[in-house]
This record gives C-alpha cells, structure tokens and sequence, in this order.
C-alpha cells in the first residue's frame, strides 16, 4: 500500500463518550491523534447512555476530543439488548460483543478498512474478534487495558473457570494480527504464559496524558493569602469490598473455590490505611495532621463511605462525587500533593497494572504519595521527582510518607526540568507509537 494513501482504521470500544472514565480516555485519544495525523478513523461502539453509573459515568466533556474538525472520525452506535449471563460467559458484555462482531462483517462487506482495531475489557470482544477475523482478510488488533485473566481483580468462580478463560485469552492473543499491552509488565506476562505469541506482534503502549490539559493559567487565591490546609486529592474509583461472608456451608464452599493466579489484597486500593496514618500523625502531634484534608473525585461507594465513617479522623475527608474530566484534570492541579493507592501484593510479586491516572498526576507538577507494590507503577512514581513511594498496607510507613510530601511540597525544591522524562507519556507521542505499529501489521497483512 502507497505511504501516501490515507490509512483507513475501525476501533471498536465499547467504552466510549458519552461514556467517561479511564476506559473511554485511551479509545477516544487514539482516535483523536490518529485522525489528526491523517488517518480515517471510524468507532464501533454501543448506544449513547442516558444515565452513568460507576463504571459507566456519564462525561460530555470526552466529546470534544471526538467531534474535532481538525480530523475525521465517524460514529457508529449499535444497541445493547441486555447483559448476558451464563455459567460460562466471559462476561455480562457477550451480547454486544456478537453484536458487534456481525456489524463489523457487514461493514467489511461495503467500505474498505486497512485494519480493527478492539480495545478490551470487555473481553468479550474476544468473540468480535474471532468471528471478524474468520469472516474477512482484515487484520485484526486487540488492545488490552488490563492483563484480563491473568490479574488478580478478575477472581473466578472455580479454578476451571479460571482455566476456560486462559485457553480463550491464549486462543484469541496467538491468533490475533497484533497485540498492544499497557504496560511492560503485562507485556512480559504475556510473552512468558502464551509461547506461540510472537514478540514481534507484541506492542507496549502506555496510558498517557494530553499535554494541553496542563499548559491553561490556573486561578489562584485573591491576595495570595497562605493556605490553612494542605489538600491531598484522589481521582478515580476506590475499591473498598465488602468482608467475605462466610455464614453459611455455601458461602464457605464458594470461597474456597475461587480462583486467582494473582494474591493480592483489595485493601491497599482504599482509604482504610491512609486513614490509620492520619491517625498516627495525630497520636504524634503532629502539625500536618491538624491541617490535612482528603478529597476524593469520583463516585463512592456506600463501602468507601462506611470505611471513612469507621475511621477516626474521618471527618478530614469530602467525597466529590464524579467530575467531568476536564473539570477533574482542573481539580487535581489545584491541590497540593496527589494519592495514588493500588493493591497489596506478596513481596516476590510484581504488579501488572499501572492506574491510568499515574500520568496525568505526573503531568501536574505537584508531589504524588504513591501507596504502591512492587512494579512499573511503583518504578514510575519512584523515578519521579516529587514521588514518595511506601507499601500500600503499612500505615506506619505511609504516615512518614506523608510528613516527607508535605516538607518537600513547602520546601521550593521542585525542578520541572527533571520531569521532562514524562513527556514520553504525551497522549500524541503515544499514538504516534500505535500508528507505526498498526502501519507495520498492515504492510504484514498485504505481503501474506
């Protein structure tokens, strides 16, 4: 194919504006720059919803990066007819994704496409993809937002569950035309659990930040009067769970069954143990302790409101409910340092996902306590000037975390300059990446 010929692509995400949220920020990025650098891009994606919910949050504000006349991106909205459900279903998500797989086929049968593009979860894009792949000459790119079956908040409900759905994931992996992971250690993950996946299919393509978000003035105080408090934000959804109830033969019997190849503990992905630090500041006499407040951007679960409600220094922190993500990148520039919280993890044990929100927290500027385990989120924030790493399940640790953040946050030692490393997380740089790699298996595809 002619270097010069536009490219023409067609991704399919399920997650998509009006939709908000990390799942619908690396999709409609993609399409953004790729149509900017003079692709044709088309999206696949479901219906437009009329109310949000945690997963699923409703954000207007997306559309401005989709309805863009500086490129071209078309539209296409295809119904969802209900959850799927089934003793075997990969997840509730089935339906749409055949649905989505047989309007892919038609769509192939009129117009001309160079190749698919599918971003996962849902993993039952697996389907779409098989059936695609089957039906047409098209290659066919799979986009993993997380490791899928090989992570540890993806339980199953037996280990042979949990067996079936590894045999799918290798199927659809070693099959596929490419495959894109979102971080260096998922990508790794892969390569050593699926053999007959060729390296050379494989491609890293991290979550990243829009350089123009962070480049606008921001208000300051009248006066500039000095702050009384010092605000330490999150974004994003916590996972406070629920005690596993075991008050009957059955719940028991459940427990024991489920499976994860990945232990970790939920926990660390909360405020519990930030909330004990404070509570250790506070036994110190400490200064920060009298002046430190925790805002939470994003919508909280009767769970997340109960475990700060347990807590003795609750009342340090607001919960703000979700906010559009230009009002949130806004939100979180204005406060003085960032938490970035993931799971607990057993000391040989390696993370595999990095928070989509590590990038645009370093995009800030401003200091990041990073309640991490070992991995690349934890590397990242370490790397960074103005990072404070600690294990996320040892109070102790984060309470002195937290006393160095705040001295270095009011200590004028900041050097922008030595951050500039992060610019290689710039949503256009990242997408640059995919469309060499995307121009790689298209030229692959045309010379079988």
């Amino acid at each position: 194919m002619g270097e010069g010929v536009k490219k023409k692509l067609l991704i399919i995400a399920y997650f998509f504006p009006p939709i908000g949220g990390a799942g619908a920020q690396r999709p409609t990025k993609f399409a953004k720059y790729l149509a900017k650098d003079g692709w044709d891009v088309t999206v696949l994606t479901k219906e437009q919803i009329d109310e949000g919910n945690r997963w699923e949050p409703k954000d207007l504000s997306l559309f401005d990066d989709v309805d863009d006349e500086a490129g071209q991106i078309s539209v296409i909205r295809i119904p969802e007819k209900g959850k799927t459900t089934g003793q075997f279903t990969i997840d509730p998500f089935e339906s749409w994704a055949l649905s989505a797989g047989k309007y892919t086929l038609e769509l192939l049968d009129k117009d001309h496409f160079d190749a698919v593009f599918i971003t996962m979860s849902p993993f039952s894009l697996t389907i779409a993809a098989e059936n695609i792949r089957k039906g047409s000459s098209v290659p066919v790119i799979l986009d993993l937002r997380d490791p899928w079956i090989l992570d540890g908040w993806t339980p199953q409900k037996t280990y042979l569950h949990w067996l079936l759905n590894y045999r799918k994931m290798s199927h659809a992996l070693v099959n596929a035309s490419g495959v894109v992971a979102n971080t260096e250690e998922a990508g790794k993950l892969f390569l050593e659990n699926f053999e007959q996946l060729d390296e050379k299919k494989l491609c890293v393509i991290e979550n990243g930040f829009d350089e123009e978000d962070f480049t606008s003035p921001l208000e300051t105080s009248e006066g500039g009067a000095p702050k009384k408090t010092f605000t330490l934000m999150f974004s994003g959804s916590l996972c406070t769970q629920p005690k596993v109830n075991l008050s009957s033969p059955k719940d028991i019997v459940k427990h024991l069954l489920r499976y994860s190849p990945e232990k970790i503990d939920p926990s660390g992905r909360t405020l519990i143990h930030l909330l004990k630090a404070v509570e250790i500041l506070k036994s110190r006499n400490e200064p920060l302790a009298k002046i430190l407040k925790i805002e939470c951007l994003g919508l909280a679960t009767e769970m997340d409101r109960e475990s700060v409600e347990a807590s003795q220094v609750g009342n340090i922190v607001t919960f703000c409910g979700y906010i559009p993500h230009d009002q949130a990148v806004k939100k979180i520039r204005s406060a003085d340092g960032l938490f970035l919280p993931l799971h607990g993890a057993a000391s040989s044990c390696r993370s595999r996902i990095v928070p989509g929100k590590t990038y645009e927290y370093m995009a800030t500027g401003l200091p990041i306590l990073g309640c991490l385990p070992e991995g690349n989120a934890r590397e990242l924030i370490g790397k960074y000037d103005g990072g404070f790493v600690t294990d996320p399940l040892n109070p102790e640790e984060i309470a002195d975390q937290l006393i160095e953040l705040w001295q270095f946050s009011g200590s004028g030692k900041r050097t922008p300059e030595a951050n500039n490393w992060i610019y290689t997380y710039e949503r256009k740089t990242l997408t640059k990446k995919l469309a060499v790699f995307l121009k790689k298996i298209i030229q692959e595809n045309s010379n079988e």
